[in-house]
């Protein structure tokens, strides 16, 4: 039924369609499917984008010392590495980093496998790629693989494995004739059975890492400038710069808002001073009015007693009271007998 239906709508738009001949919607075709081997390419493209920017963060991570940071980081370069198709000299660099870094961080742990060979330690196998990464023997990489080549030896004796230590000696350096220095010492360590010898507390674990972290810091340097570094700064800086833009848009209207009510106040402020003023006004000519009245008062008193009892000193008297009389049109100007 339902199929009916959608058949007889898709006829009517058909019918309709012919009737309208000149509509240019009737001229479309629909686009053509996609390239099949240009997305492979791009997909490959952007998966050396990936792998570049997880290489960085894993190296950030591991710089810091941030553990679950690096495993989740390190799974996900795994994933994409695996779904490469091919790789070039310069994603196989990465990858030979990631690596590195992973063995090296599991350096203590004589239990994780890497190599095929069950009896190759972490430290034993970061060495070999180590070799694969640089091939410049410059003083920075030759400290770090002599390095390893001690805590390989010395991690193992550390845990009690002494036999272990000396097949991973002999796994380094493998012609006991051509033995370095270093070789002949180690192997005289070994055999006094010393786990905490002074050399092992001169040439520590840490030491080793910090070397490391030192050429990590390079590879920061390198990858820093990636393409989705990149892009992701940009967006960054694009977006703290609308921030910026829409919290000083919002202080600006904040500061007319305050202005506006400032001056409301002000306004109200003028306009209660305003009735205070008045107020002040009409009390002062309520109390003058009042002293008025109460001086009048008592001089009509006075005027009567003088009037009684001292009828001559009467025109002295009051030339003495007017002058301090405030009311000068009350009595006429008058001098004294």
């Amino acid at each position: 039924m339902a199929a009916a239906v959608a058949s007889e709508a898709r006829n009517s738009r058909a019918c309709a369609n012919r009737k309208d001949a000149d509509s240019p919607e009737e001229e479309m075709k629909e686009p053509p499917g996609d390239d099949a081997e240009l997305v492979a390419e791009a997909e490959a493209v952007a998966a050396g984008w990936m792998l570049d920017f997880l290489c960085l963060s894993l190296c950030r991570a591991f710089r810091d010392g941030r553990s679950e940071d690096f495993r989740r980081t390190r799974d996900s370069a795994e994933a994409i590495i695996h779904g490469l198709p091919s790789l070039t000299a310069y994603q196989l660099r990465t990858v030979y980093i990631c690596q590195f870094l992973t063995r090296i961080a599991a350096g203590k742990s004589l239990d994780a496998q890497f190599e095929s060979d069950e009896r190759i330690t972490p430290l034993e196998s970061a060495l070999m790629i180590w070799d694969s990464i640089e091939k410049e023997h410059d003083k920075l990489n030759k400290e770090i693989r002599d390095l390893i080549k001690i805590q390989a030896v010395a991690v193992c004796m550390e845990s009690g494995s002494f036999k272990e230590a000396e097949e991973v000696f002999e796994r380094i350096f493998c012609d006991p004739e051509s033995h370095t220095s270093l070789g002949r010492k180690l192997l005289r360590i070994i055999s006094q059975k010393d786990p905490y010898h002074s050399f092992f507390q001169h040439f520590s674990y840490n030491f080793m890492m910090e070397k490391i972290k030192s050429y990590v810091d390079c590879v920061l340097n390198e990858k820093s400038s990636t393409f989705l570094m990149k892009a992701a700064t940009k967006v960054v800086e694009n977006e703290k710069a609308g921030t910026l833009a829409s919290k000083n848009k919002q202080n600006a209207t904040n500061t007319e808002t305050e202005t506006e009510v400032n001056l409301n106040k002000g306004r109200r402020g003028h306009a209660y001073a305003g009735k205070t003023l008045m107020h002040i006004e009409v009390n002062n000519s309520l109390n003058q009015k009042m002293r008025k009245e109460g001086c009048f008062c008592r001089f009509a008193v006075l005027f009567s007693v003088l009037s009684s009892s001292f009828p001559g000193l009467l025109p002295y008297v009051l030339f003495k009271i007017r002058s301090y009389f405030p009311f000068k049109d009350i009595l006429p100007q008058r001098s004294p007998v």
